[in-house]
């Protein structure tokens, strides 16, 4: 069992804790073994830390969008716009709109759930009458 004063293992870093990390390292001269133990992280994040300092300073140490910069199979802007054309003017769900445009039923929920049109709003229901 774990002691209550303990980080969770999983955390994710914050700003701070990141900045003392690689402050205990710069600047206070710790070692890469003994800063990561005493800040619940491995090792190798101790010195992934040290060289996105290395890059950019502080700054660098910020949150960083998870989304990666490129995505070379993603698909086209034109053909995204065509799914949510098409979802619009059917309200077809995957399955049927792949078959439709010749793509991928998983690409097609892909594409609207991230345009956030993967579920459809519930029709109004009538007023209970008692």
């Amino acid at each position: 069992m774990r002691h209550a004063n303990e980080r969770p293992r999983r955390k994710r870093l914050s700003w701070e804790s990141r900045c003392e990390i690689v402050a205990k390292v710069r600047l206070q001269g710790m070692s890469t073994q003994r800063a990561a133990a005493s800040s619940g992280v491995h090792r190798s994040t101790v010195y992934r830390l040290l060289a996105r300092f290395e890059l950019g300073g502080w700054a660098a140490l910020r949150e960083r969008r998870p989304v990666p910069a490129r995505q070379p199979r993603r698909c086209s802007p034109e053909l995204e716009a065509a799914i949510l054309n098409a979802r619009r003017a059917s309200r077809y769900g995957p399955a049927r709109l792949g078959a439709i445009l010749g793509v991928p039923a998983s690409t097609v929920a892909k594409v609207l759930r991230r345009a956030g049109a993967s579920a459809l709003p519930r029709a109004p229901r009538p007023a209970v009458v008692r």
